[in-house]
């Protein structure tokens, strides 16, 4: 077996792209560049096997000690994102094991760079890719993926496991059926109305000047979640610049008060039915905001059901919360409307002194 090779820069071989098909990753992904290593590790033939990139700057504290983080995981595979679960094709022995050579590099190198714990998938912020489908079927039926959900093969958890990780986060997400009222919503729109705030669609011909509204909410609201680290507004812009394309005014809503936008909520069409070959009668909510000093009681309810409503006179039948940590108010609001449908695991392993 070759040893597992280590880069410091971004001029990476092409194999470490490529290696798994259906799960590539884009030469010019600003989260390459702000890694801050990244890992190769080939066979005994010298063919590419799994790679990683490891982030141990900028990261979040954990039981107040420095975490360092494992993404952009992949082993080669020789089916599709939306077969690879459903297939027997599971990596051979000795790609499993050259995995946990990598897994085992990865996590030696954190610790020399003074990290108490290993955490991943994760791609060097929650605002990027992180965290394993690890549950398939939940209370509803088992569907295929949805547009922007994280893809993996069942044996990539299974490689974090064998390695020594543990849960340290669960996610999920969540299918309901939309209904042409919400017997809700009345009483909402009048509570928030009373303490001030309205609802508005968001402007699309100044998309740009939104987004800084957006995300004044979202950081704020986001300050205390699990591993949170603050995103700057040029990557953020960067993020959801490509999303316009996808967005109907009707999907996304700013709430306001006093002239400041106090809360948001964004959905878009699951696109992913299209490409199937499907009808799209599905939308999926993938952001829920409020700021924690809006004063508007049962604002974060009023948003749901704003775009859920909306949703209905669009034409769409049905609702994916998408991935919530399973202990986010969002479940809780969630729990009125849909099932669970997929489960999802963010693991971390203790490194040794």
């Amino acid at each position: 077996m070759m040893p597992v090779e280590t880069f410091f820069n971004c001029e990476l071989p092409p194999e470490f792209y490529t290696l798994a098909p259906g799960y590539p990753l884009p030469p010019d992904s600003p989260t390459l560049r702000q890694a801050d290593a990244h890992l190769l590790a080939r066979d005994a033939t010298g063919a590419p096997v799994a790679r990683a990139s490891l982030w141990w700057r900028n990261t979040a504290m954990v039981d107040n000690s420095p975490s360092g983080y494992i993404g952009h995981y992949a082993v080669r595979v020789a089916t599709s994102p939306t077969q690879a679960h459903t297939q027997t094709h599971i990596p051979a022995q000795a790609d499993a094991d050259v995995a946990h050579t990598l897994l085992n590099r990865a996590c030696a190198l954190l610790r020399q760079h003074g990290c108490a714990q290993a955490i991943g998938p994760l791609d060097g912020s929650t605002f990027r890719q992180y965290r394993f489908v690890t549950q398939r079927r939940g209370l509803a039926p088992e569907e295929p993926p949805f547009l922007l959900e994280p893809q993996n093969p069942d044996a990539w958890p299974q490689h974090f496991i064998d390695a020594g990780f543990a849960p340290i986060a669960r996610y999920i997400s969540a299918l309901g059926t939309l209904a042409p009222t919400d017997p809700s919503l009345a009483k909402l729109r009048t509570r928030a109305q009373a303490a001030g705030a309205i609802l508005r669609p968001v402007n699309l011909a100044h998309f740009s000047d939104e987004l800084e509204h957006i995300y004044a909410v979202v950081t704020a609201s986001f300050r205390d979640n699990f591993l949170y680290r603050p995103l700057d507004f040029a990557e953020f812009r960067e993020q959801y610049l490509p999303l316009q394309k996808y967005i109907q005014p009707e999907l996304a809503w700013l709430a306001e008060k006093a002239g400041q936008v106090v809360g948001f909520i964004f959905a878009v069409p699951n696109l992913a039915q299209a490409q199937r070959g499907e009808t799209v009668d599905t939308v999926i909510i993938k952001t829920v905001a409020v700021l924690p000093q809006s004063g508007v009681l049962g604002l974060g309810n009023l948003l749901t059901a704003q775009c859920q409503q909306a949703a209905y006179r669009l034409g769409y039948r049905r609702v994916i919360h998408a991935l919530m940590h399973v202990d986010n108010i969002s479940t809780r609001i969630s729990r009125r409307y849909a099932q669970t449908m997929r489960g999802y695991t963010l693991f971390a392993k203790t490194l040794a002194r």
